[in-house]
């Protein structure tokens, strides 16, 4: 039986499951005393290395012994609370940052990756300012143009596929993804030179992948090759070149911003020049990583989905037919297209990219769901339990109809976080998947292939054990865009 800190809590689960519909400040008011966080019965031990081979399923069955809010002690984290539900999200985004903030906790664990200086990592108006400039170039009209690119990249990645062969799509998945962030960082610059910092950061995003990377306490040189060293001397490799580009924006003198990169050089970030550059250097490195590694891995987990239901897959054709013929997809398409935009949704919430999202820190005691959190606690969205939510029944199937015609919001499964730190590149993260996915659907047919799929850590997102290995059957009759 789960335990509370301090005491046996044979309440907790009726407080645990029960819908709030206050907000975090007037839950803090109540006359009733808060309650301690529930704890899991399971061993700390154990519980470290099933978190570390088994996340998915650790989480949801101490959801089934704790309630919907509970606390554990994870390797590299320390003491976390995890929130499996929409609204106790929402009752931690009520809270402001003298209270809650994000940006400390995530450059705990992400500053030795990518730098102190990567806008999610900062807290307070030095995040809303930066968030301000990176914001217009990650969603709406700018992102839109950038849809016969993912479309063109789709096509040339169904080119390379061999009919009646098994092939795996995930590593194809992470360079289309890594050309496209590429092309809006850097999309003032010649194509040759795009493609130049696309495989420069395909070196530095496969050497981040490493899960000697990611866990702290792995992370030493051991020698050169040591994958920690490698793993420095790619990002140091990357950076060089970002900073020669960012000083050649800067001595430009243009202020007619062409893309992100140049927009953020001439934004005037700091006095000091210097401190400039280090910041453009890093946040490029942040927005990379945050551009390609979970959308990559949200394809394979939408395309695994889809391919697993053929009358879904079926249903999709016919909404693409009807609509495209043999025409690639348009910007001007995404509006008329609600089944693709259901089984993105669906792909999302069916299998998250990651066991849990969004990290908090209390930085004073707050009460969420009736419990008390102390001071200096983290907070995490725990994405995979939120999705299996009163709003999506038999949720443990795929099924596109969840979103369909129903008036499910965001709010309702929060995929992209929610309140001031959503996540900035919600937008393109959506054309992206609606690009790829609808392209392939229209111009392929495959199916499932061989090996597990068991998710599988992969950088800061979780891919398929079998890298999504299908096996393609060959173009659709008629197909063909040329």
């Amino acid at each position: 039986m789960a335990k509370s800190i301090a005491q046996e809590c044979p309440h907790m689960k009726a407080a645990g499951s029960a819908q709030s519909s206050v907000s975090a400040k007037e839950s803090a008011s109540r006359d009733l005393a808060p309650m301690d966080l529930p704890v899991p019965s399971i061993p700390k031990w154990k519980a470290n290395l099933r978190f570390l081979t088994q996340p998915f399923q650790l989480i949801s069955e101490v959801r089934a012994e704790c309630g919907d809010l509970f606390l554990m002690e994870l390797p590299g984290l320390g003491r976390v609370v995890f929130l499996c539900r929409a609204d106790l999200l929402h009752e931690v985004y009520r809270y402001g940052e003298d209270e809650v903030v994000a940006g400390e906790m995530r450059g705990r664990h992400l500053a030795a990756l990518m730098g102190d200086k990567v806008s999610v990592c900062l807290d307070g108006d030095e995040f809303k300012d930066r968030r301000r400039i990176i914001a217009p170039y990650l969603n709406g009209k700018q992102v839109e143009q950038c849809l016969p690119r993912i479309v063109g990249y789709t096509e040339e990645m169904i080119d390379e596929l061999r009919s009646g062969a098994e092939e795996e799509l995930q590593p194809r998945f992470d360079h289309l993804t890594q050309r496209t962030i590429a092309s809006i960082l850097f999309g003032g610059q010649p194509q040759e030179k795009v493609d130049e910092l696309a495989v420069l950061a395909h070196r530095f995003l496969e050497a981040f992948q490493w899960r000697t990377v990611q866990v702290p306490f792995l992370r030493r040189s051991l020698g050169p090759w040591s994958p920690w060293s490698r793993f420095l001397k790619r990002r140091a490799e990357f950076s060089r070149v970002l900073e020669a580009e960012a000083r050649r924006a800067a001595a430009s003198g243009d202020t007619e911003a062409s893309d992100l990169m140049s927009a953020m050089v001439v934004a005037g970030l700091y006095e000091d020049p210097e401190e400039v550059i280090d910041a453009v250097v890093q946040e490029m490195i942040g927005l990379v990583v945050g551009g390609a590694e979970t959308t990559s891995k949200a394809l394979s987990w939408c395309l695994r989905g889809l391919l697993s239901r053929p009358e879904t897959k079926g249903k999709l054709q016919e909404e693409l037919d009807r609509l495209l013929g043999d025409r690639p997809m348009t910007a001007r398409d995404l509006k008329d297209l609600p089944y693709l935009h259901a089984v993105i949704h669906e792909g999302l919430r069916h299998q998250s990219v990651g066991p849990f999202a969004g990290p908090r820190l209390a930085k004073k005691e707050i009460v969420v769901g009736g419990y008390r959190i102390p001071p200096e606690t983290a907070m995490v969205q725990a994405l995979h339990e939120v999705g299996r939510g009163p709003h999506f029944p038999d949720s443990e199937s795929f099924d596109p109809e969840h979103f369909f015609g129903r008036e499910v919001k965001q709010r309702d499964w929060v995929p992209f976080g929610g309140g001031i730190r959503k996540c900035t590149g919600m937008g393109l993260a959506l054309v992206e998947l609606a690009g790829v996915i609808g392209t392939l659907v229209q111009r392929t047919e495959m199916e499932l292939g061989s090996g597990s799929m068991e998710p599988i850590q992969a950088g800061i997102a979780h891919k398929p054990r079998n890298d999504m290995r299908v096996k393609f059957t060959g173009r659709r009759s008629g197909a063909d865009p040329s």
